[in-house]
């Protein structure tokens, strides 16, 4: 299964921006390209990479309402047909969930579902077990936790413990603030072009704390691009994230604001 700078040396990221990083499991989302008709297909591998349809085990079906919305849904299948997730966005680029989600296993039994409203888990967050047994029922306002409960296979109250857990940088934030700090470089080409503006670049902490799958969700120009993503890549490991207490892989959306004095 599957989350600045300032002229010449970057501004720190603050505490508030890495709680707004956005967050998509893995496995319920691939790498989702931006395009210009209503309808898009893409085939994914057994290991979310992407591939043709001869050799695809997932396609990613995106629906938009109009060339002009960002607001759209995805929807994911086996090849056979079965749907494993529907989830709906107000910003497709961006991954931004707004509406109802549903996951769903292999078999066709329902995963989970939740709400979002602007990327936020507002509701109840419910997930089930392959059986169809009720596993948790976590109630959410604006993403922070209200109340919950857990259950075992057996349908019987168990202690509570957090749905998602998030990968941790090595040394937590004040480490991964250091690090952006200290490796992000404005390019001296792209200042005497006086060129600026905020790269979102996303990547995956997989289930071994390793960073990859990066790419650049917006972009702003090429030499503000590669250095985005360079720094990105040259992360250490991780300690992994968990969803429902075993080791997930977790997507993140970075900021990284490149701005001139």
């Amino acid at each position: 299964m599957i989350l600045h700078c300032i002229s010449a040396l970057p501004t720190i990221i603050g505490r508030a921006n890495l709680r707004r990083l956005t967050i998509i499991l893995l496995f319920i989302l691939p790498i989702i390209l931006w395009g210009q008709t209503k309808t898009e297909k893409f085939f994914f591998d057994d290991n979310w990479e992407s591939c043709d349809s001869v050799t695809a085990k997932y396609v990613s079906v995106r629906s938009n309402p109009d060339q002009e919305s960002k607001k759209g849904t995805i929807r994911i299948y086996l090849l056979t047909g079965q749907l494993i997730s529907d989830r709906q966005y107000s910003d497709v680029k961006l991954s931004r969930l707004d509406g109802v989600s549903k996951n769903y296993y292999e078999n066709g039994i329902l995963q989970s579902e939740s709400n979002f409203v602007g990327g936020k888990l507002n509701g109840e967050l419910t997930t089930f077990y392959t059986n169809g047994q009720l596993r948790r029922k976590d109630k959410f306002e604006n993403d922070m936790l209200v109340s919950g409960n857990c259950y075992t296979i057996e349908g019987k109250d168990t202690t509570h413990f957090d749905y998602l857990v998030m990968p941790q940088y090595p040394g937590g934030e004040v480490a991964l603030q250091k690090y952006i700090s200290e490796n992000v470089k404005y390019p001296g080409k792209a200042r005497r072009k006086e060129i600026s503006g905020t790269v979102i670049v996303a990547f995956v902490v997989n289930k071994y704390g390793i960073v990859s799958k990066v790419r650049v969700l917006q972009s702003v120009d090429n030499l503000l691009d590669r250095e985005a993503v360079w720094v990105v890549k040259l992360m250490p490991r991780w300690k992994p994230g968990l969803l429902e207490g075993e080791k997930a892989s977790v997507l993140f959306n970075l900021p990284i604001i490149f701005k001139l004095k």
